[in-house]
């Protein structure tokens, strides 16, 4: 059974499973459209893997948009009784920053059962939401490029990939991952100043080296898969969804450990469709369809419990040690002088 059959098989099976947990009703029963946000690219998946299995359910049907976390909680702010989404995902960092903001619906067990199949780390602090995908971040390179594999985050100042490499700009938080890992890099921790301020010594050092600074992940890959670039942090699954279809993209898992992002699914509060948008995030949590987005993305599920493929295995990070959760919490109350510090030292 070759890779796009399996995926379609598991699609259909995780689908029919859900269906019965849910109780299948009739997609005619409907009266709530929940409108959905993810990062567009792969996840455009979502439409089938989790929209249209849900709307089986008969307890709302998904309308999706793309968008970024921080455009999502802009929006939230300025109108939080009109909420531009029912549900949306949302880096960690930003979770973490917003789950005392009385902006997002709290979950339990009572209001999403499926939460008892997640670790604690995949619960954001305070009950505010909950990872729907385990991503994270490591180093997408292009094998031709490289003189020898890639091993570790230092990696990055190698002399074959001068000019050549591809770093976030400051409209993200991935620079504050970059800054952190590099202090854990050399034996210490996001926390210890002496080594946040050799990160951004080294950065500094490596500006005139960087091809780019992109916006979106999806620039890392398009520069990458074109030959612009030949390596950059990139997130597992934009990996993943490369080297399926460019042989010289690979990634590395650095011996430092990759740096873990949960991609949580909030709900805002004061949504008219906090009932429905509850369901969907337990529909989303379940175990059959965890391993539906598994299959599909190529991509670490949340829920431990998920059916996953040996192939697909093969595949994704399997070995939950490897994942680095960095101190959130912390990163929150340094967010805007780390981002501007990166503007202004290193991308301009």
């Amino acid at each position: 059974m070759d890779r796009r059959t399996l995926v379609k098989c598991a699609i259909a099976g995780s689908a029919l499973s859900a269906l019965g947990a849910f109780g299948g009703r009739s997609a005619r029963a409907q009266a709530t459209t929940l409108r959905v946000m993810h990062y567009g690219g792969p996840y455009a998946a979502f439409d089938k893997v989790i929209g249209e299995p849900f709307a089986k359910t008969g307890v709302a049907r998904v309308q999706y948009s793309a968008d970024l976390t921080t455009t999502a909680y802009t929006k939230l702010e300025a109108d939080p009784r009109n909420p531009p989404y029912d549900a949306f995902m949302s880096v960690r960092t930003l979770s973490v920053r917003y789950a005392g903001s009385g902006l997002l619906a709290p979950v339990d067990q009572s209001s999403v059962p499926n939460l008892a199949g997640l670790d604690k780390d995949s619960v954001v602090p305070g009950g505010m939401g909950a990872a729907m995908i385990l991503e994270h971040l490591d180093l997408m390179y292009n094998k031709k490029a490289a003189k020898s594999p890639v091993t570790s985050w230092l990696d990055l100042w190698r002399p074959e990939f001068n000019g050549r490499i591809a770093l976030a700009a400051n409209n993200t938080v991935t620079p504050l991952y970059l800054i952190a890992m590099y202090a854990r890099a050399v034996g210490s921790n996001e926390r210890d100043p002496k080594a946040v301020e050799e990160a951004f010594a080294k950065y500094r050092e490596l500006k005139p080296r960087v091809r780019a600074f992109t916006t979106d992940p999806v620039q890392v890959s398009t520069m990458i898969d074109r030959g612009e670039a030949d390596i950059g942090p990139q997130y597992g699954i934009r990996i993943s969804t490369l080297a399926a279809q460019n042989a010289d993209v690979t990634r590395t898992i650095p011996k430092e450990g990759v740096i873990a992002v949960p991609l949580d699914l909030v709900l805002p509060k004061q949504t008219p469709n906090l009932a429905a948008a509850y369901k969907y995030m337990d529909f989303v949590l379940s175990p059959a369809i965890q391993g539906a987005i598994a299959e599909t993305l190529t991509a670490t599920p949340s829920n431990k419990t998920a059916p996953v493929s040996a192939e697909v295995k093969s595949k994704i990070l399997t070995d939950y040690t490897k994942l680095v959760y960095l101190d959130e919490a912390y990163l929150g109350t340094v967010r805007e002088d780390w981002l501007g510090r990166w503007q202004r030292e290193i991308q301009r």
